[in-house]
């Protein structure tokens, strides 16, 4: 049996995979479903559906693993796992790699920021030290016993500058990370990345790609471009972590708005063409509803299935 490591392994081997973003179990098979080959569960995502709290980092280990591991469990495309900081200093860090590869999941990604972490979209976020950083990520990388656990190391010095990141970046890849990855959301020539434009902000891309020399994972397209573009500037993957979590968050402030003034959400649904799809008898049958039903008529007691308390296997 081919395990999901190696899955991602052949997936990645060349350049151009796309990842869906995922908070739960059917968020991954809807990604399944829609053609995705890998799924990526996101700490954003994760912490803020599991426990209504702010992408600050408060999520334990336990928890993370284990949701994760139904996750995987639920789906048969290999899973990459956002672990934020591993957990704690270098034993804990290990301890994490272990218990995902128990999990199931077949790659992490691990940044380089201290505990309390933050998240990119809030401001003034901070590094280790370099040489703690590299001690972080090779305790990580000698804990694994999968030699195709993929290991990602994220570094979020684009805080302090572009060059800073790219320094990062490439001692990273030189310690033997398996791929690398900058959310790129600082500040580039003093001015904050998200207010370039679309193709200022692909020219920085570019660079940083060429910069690090190594296998760049990519965690946002600019406007007006897509994930092709993101290959042709050199990003081997790209990630789109919260993709899911926001069309979800969407949806269900605007159907809970509307059903607040009357009761119903007639009008949202009303408006969305593949609703009858995404709930009801057409959702379960998406989750795998016959084979289920199959698996207990041959082999279940509920006398509905099987009349006259006769069992598939009496007849054998």
């Amino acid at each position: 049996m081919v395990t999901s490591t190696t899955r991602l392994r052949s997936l990645l081997a060349q350049p151009g995979l796309v990842v869906a973003g995922c908070f739960d179990a059917l968020s991954a098979r809807m990604a399944e479903v829609a053609g995705f080959e890998a799924a990526y569960v996101s700490g954003f995502a994760v912490e803020a559906s599991q426990l209504g709290s702010p992408d600050v980092g408060v999520i334990t280990r336990t928890e993370m693993a284990t949701h994760a591991g139904r996750i995987a469990s639920a789906v048969d495309i290999p899973l990459i796992c956002d672990v934020d900081t591993g957990y704690g200093d270098v034993l804990n860090v290990a301890r994490t790699i272990r218990e995902f590869e128990r999990a199931g999941v077949a790659a992490v990604q691990i940044e380089d920021q201290p505990e309390p972490k933050r998240c990119p979209l809030v401001e003034d976020r901070t590094v280790l030290p370099l040489d703690q950083a590299l001690r972080r990520l090779g305790a990580a990388l000698e804990a694994r016993t999968d030699p195709d656990f993929f290991i990602i190391a994220r570094t979020d010095a684009d805080e302090l500058s572009f060059d800073d990141a790219v320094t990062r970046a490439r001692a990273y890849v030189t310690a033997g990370a398996d791929a690398v990855m900058s959310p790129l959301s600082g500040l580039v020539d003093g001015v904050p990345f998200r207010r370039l434009a679309p193709e200022d902000q692909m020219e920085w891309h570019r660079r940083f790609c060429a910069e690090v020399g190594g296998p760049v994972f990519g965690l946002s397209i600019p406007a007006t471009c897509t994930a092709t573009d993101m290959f042709a500037a050199g990003y081997h993957a790209m990630i789109l972590p919260t993709l899911s979590f926001r069309a979800a968050a969407i949806a269900m402030m605007a159907s809970l708005r509307e059903a607040r003034v009357d009761g119903t959400a007639t009008e949202y649904f009303a408006r969305q063409p593949d609703e009858e799809q995404a709930v009801g008898l057409g959702l379960l049958r998406m989750l795998g509803l016959e084979a289920d039903l199959e698996l207990r008529r041959r082999f279940g007691s509920d006398p509905r299935v099987h009349p006259k308390g006769s069992q598939p296997w009496e007849a054998r």
